[in-house]
């Protein structure tokens, strides 16, 4: 029996710099059929309801991780993921500590980062 084709996950981008959301989604333009960006969001909270928030903390405090205890909290976001190059203990367990679902690295290609945000 064929199986149904799997449904593409949505994923809303958030980042202070347009841009980085302009470059994040373009990553995953060969990936429309897995990945949908349903939202870019570089001033204001999610607003749509998506599967992923893919947070870039780039621009933000390194220690200071409120943003992902708000986007946590949105209903509109069923996950949280922060996207970063800083992989210091300290910082993924304050962001899991605040919820976060995963943790991934910019140095991804857009064939993994893809698959890593299938993961969550």
């Amino acid at each position: 029996m064929p199986t149904s084709p799997k449904k593409p996950i949505t994923v809303a981008l958030v980042d202070d710099y347009d841009v980085v959301l302009i470059g994040v989604a373009n990553m995953f333009d060969k990936y429309r059929d897995r990945v949908i960006v349903a939202e870019i969001d570089a001033t204001m909270g999610v607003q749509d309801p998506v599967d992923i928030v893919l947070y870039d903390s780039f621009a933000q405090p390194e220690a200071d991780h409120e943003e992902i205890g708000h986007l946590v909290a949105n209903p509109a976001a069923r996950r949280v993921v922060v996207y970063t190059w800083n992989f210091h203990p300290e910082l993924i367990e304050s962001a899991k500590s605040r919820g976060a679902h995963g943790y991934l690295s910019k140095t991804l290609p857009a064939s993994e980062l893809v698959a890593a945000l299938e993961a969550v």
